[in-house]
């Protein structure tokens, strides 16, 4: 089943602890730009979200 904007409409304002949780270790250590790569690899509608093991590579390269 595909998932359509108004599905996710409800959780907009909720956050991810997780993903917090990277965005916060990228941009504390001045990685804005891993940070803009990381958002584009998961705002682009025809790809699934990063795996952990990605988000992990972007945090320490």
């Amino acid at each position: 089943m595909a998932v359509t904007y108004q599905d996710l409409l409800p959780l907009k304002h909720q956050g991810d602890p997780l993903a917090d949780e990277v965005v916060k270790e990228l941009l504390d250590a001045d990685r804005i730009n891993s940070v803009n790569q990381l958002f584009r690899q998961i705002s682009t509608a025809d790809q699934t979200p990063p795996t952990r093991r990605r988000q992990d590579a972007a945090l320490h390269a």
